[in-house]
């Protein structure tokens, strides 16, 4: 990656995450899309297009953020749009699933801010969605 601000966003291979990357890539930023699978976000890079790179790193596995993270440069724009559906009802509550699903919302949301902290601009900023 360049010393240029860039635009990461994690959640960037689908869905909302995905349009932004297209904008900002549309308005000549640097854009780094995150995803779980490495191929699926080397593929949304791609045609995002522009200054787009894809990397990959599992919100639930923060130990895998860090690295992940350390050849992005200085940051404009921090992005958590990340999100794994859980269509689970009452009667089928699945303790295991719901560990993931607040692991990768409170501790690797919180990661990836913490690993990126140093790299932020003074002026940039981050947007983070629920779900």
């Amino acid at each position: 990656m360049d010393n240029h601000r860039s635009v990461v966003i994690v959640g960037g291979t689908h869905g909302i995450g995905k349009e932004l990357a297209r904008r900002f890539a549309a308005d000549q930023h640097e854009v780094v899309v995150i995803g779980r699978d490495a191929a699926r976000a080397e593929a949304a890079a791609s045609e995002v297009g522009g200054r787009t790179h894809g990397l990959a790193f599992d919100l639930a596995n923060p130990s895998e953020i860090a690295p992940a993270l350390k050849n992005v440069g200085p940051v404009q724009y921090l992005v958590l749009a990340a999100i794994e559906r859980d269509d689970s009802k009452v009667r089928q509550y699945d303790p295991a699933r719901a560990m993931r699903l607040v692991t990768m919302k409170i501790v690797g949301n919180t990661e990836v801010v913490h690993a990126l902290g140093d790299r932020l601009a003074d002026d940039g900023s981050i947007l983070i969605f629920g779900g």
